[in-house]
């Protein structure tokens, strides 16, 4: 087929990629769904994770010429939240007082109850389990969890625990109804059961999850301000946030790369626009922070543990 734009529909989203990089993108953003496949010279699967938060804010992987991975995405339709009175959750748009209801992924997050309520916010009740704050497990003692659930649905004990079948998971051993996480893929989370088989692609296994980090239901007002996740270099969620301030500046990275200066694709944050490489200056309270135009059109900020 002889074409220079093929269209792709995929569930409700049309996403339009030259025919020259023949890749595909999953429903929100991410390539981690399709990983197995390759086209041509193209394999999807060498391509970095999507970052969490494009990922579930469902921003669009952009695809130059010759491109097989994303360098950048379109998260355009983020702008019009902030003057919304709306609710936004993985694509659909809700009314005040409309709930959330039948997401695995939530139930499996302890969150449940969720409504859509004034100004675009969310509210939503957080399940406290039992095991974060009970008596620490008896020697010999494992909690076992459901697909489904998000606290343990029991413990099993000694000789008990032994007949379970078992599960190996990244050079560990465990059994059936035990929680396994991986070390290479920070993002999932995988269930040990009776015919659980190890993939390198955990999306196409059925006993593995993408961990959610609810960034939708949470980081709205952070969303709304144009601010970025802060991220540990070894956990999935952010575990804080930036917001632009004033006294924010520019530090030019290396000026001598013209071909990452004379990129279209920019950095925003606030009013100033980063190129490819440029960081943002530090400050006190967030000393510990690098943040790097890497991935547009948002910054990228990890926390250093040497800090």
């Amino acid at each position: 087929m002889n074409c220079k734009i093929l269209t792709l529909f995929i569930t409700i989203k049309i996403i339009n990629v030259d025919c020259s990089i023949k890749g595909l993108v999953n429903n929100f953003g991410g390539f981690d769904g399709l990983s197995f496949l390759k086209f041509g010279t193209c394999d999807i699967s060498k391509c970095s994770q999507t970052p969490k938060h494009y990922e579930e804010l469902g921003c669009l992987p952009i695809l130059n010429d010759g491109d097989c991975c994303p360098k950048s995405f379109d998260c355009s339709h983020l702008s019009v939240r902030s003057y919304s009175n709306k609710c936004f959750y993985k694509g659909k748009t809700l009314s005040e007082s409309s709930k959330i209801t039948n997401d695995e992924s939530l139930q499996r997050s302890c969150i449940n109850d969720v409504r859509c309520m004034q100004q675009g916010k969310f509210f939503f009740r957080h399940e406290t389990c039992s095991e974060l704050f009970g008596p620490s497990l008896e020697l010999g003692c494992i909690r076992v969890y459901a697909r489904d659930k998000c606290c343990s649905v029991g413990t099993v004990c000694g000789d008990d625990a032994e007949r379970l079948p078992i599960c190996k998971f990244e050079g560990k051993t465990y059994r059936m109804g035990e929680r396994m996480y991986s070390n290479v893929h920070k993002c999932h989370q995988c269930l040990c059961t009776s015919d659980f088989t190890y993939m390198k692609n955990m999306t196409a296994n059925k006993d593995c999850f993408k961990i959610n980090c609810n960034i939708e239901l949470r980081e709205v007002e952070n969303i709304n301000n144009n601010c970025v996740p802060i991220y540990h270099n070894d956990v999935c969620c952010p575990y804080n946030w930036r917001c632009p301030h004033r006294n924010d500046a520019i530090v030019p990275g290396d000026s001598s790369d013209e071909k990452k200066n004379k990129t279209s694709q920019k950095c925003k944050f606030g009013n100033l626009e980063f190129n490819i490489g440029d960081r943002l200056s530090v400050r006190e309270k967030d000393e510990c922070s690098n943040c790097t135009c890497l991935v547009p059109p948002m910054l990228s900020c990890i926390y250093s543990h040497t800090c």
